[in-house]
């Protein structure tokens, strides 16, 4: 079931994810949060240069990112996603590198209901964007 790495793939995975039972969900996250690069890996194609830079990876970031994704997925919230195409290379260099930064931000809220049991609700929102610059 691997879909390509880009907002459309990224879609079809989270759509697939949130139709799963409450017990099939958990065992995903749980193996997310384990080892969020396998994860990822399993459920994506990716380029060998995207799998390379995905390895390259700090252990903390990616800790936190699978933490991140995982809180929002077990809620059932989607995770906004948007990754920009790399900016073309001048033709008399062919140099392809550029720099990359692989973002993600999220906001938490909360609110104090007024009723009988007076439990906070909360939400939250998560966004990944992939930049080239």
């Amino acid at each position: 079931m691997k879909k390509p790495f880009n907002v459309s793939g990224v879609a079809a995975v989270q759509s697939w994810l949130m139709q799963l039972s409450d017990q099939d969900l958990a065992l995903e996250l749980q193996l997310l949060q384990k080892d969020p690069v396998v994860w990822l890996l399993l459920h994506f194609e990716f380029t060998p240069s995207q799998e390379q830079q995905l390895r390259s990876l700090t252990t903390d970031f990616l800790e936190a990112l699978a933490q991140a994704l995982a809180n929002s997925w077990q809620n059932r919230e989607l995770v906004a996603f948007q990754k920009n195409e790399p900016p073309a290379a001048p033709i008399a260099t062919k140099d392809k590198s550029h720099n990359k930064d692989v973002l993600f931000f999220g906001t938490t809220s909360s609110q104090q209901r007024i009723a009988e049991d007076s439990r906070p609700l909360s939400s939250s929102a998560l966004a990944v964007q992939i930049i080239y610059s």
